[in-house]
């Protein structure tokens, strides 16, 4: 998780890469959510958790490369 700065150990992280980076934050009503910088990439909503959206994040991200 190269490059990614973390508001806090749950909080929001982002990452200003524009193939590799993004946003990975939570919403009250959908759960974790992850917002790509690399443009061919939906936002993905509805995750369980921080470490989730990570995990998702990396599958995602190694299947453009």
């Amino acid at each position: 998780m190269n490059g990614w700065n973390h508001l806090s150990e749950n909080g929001m992280a982002t990452n200003a890469d524009p193939v590799r980076g993004g946003i990975i934050d939570q919403n009250p009503v959908y759960g974790w959510f992850i917002i790509f910088n690399h443009e061919q990439l939906p936002v993905v909503e509805g995750l369980a958790s921080k470490a989730r959206a990570f995990e998702v994040f990396e599958k995602t991200i190694a299947g453009i490369e």
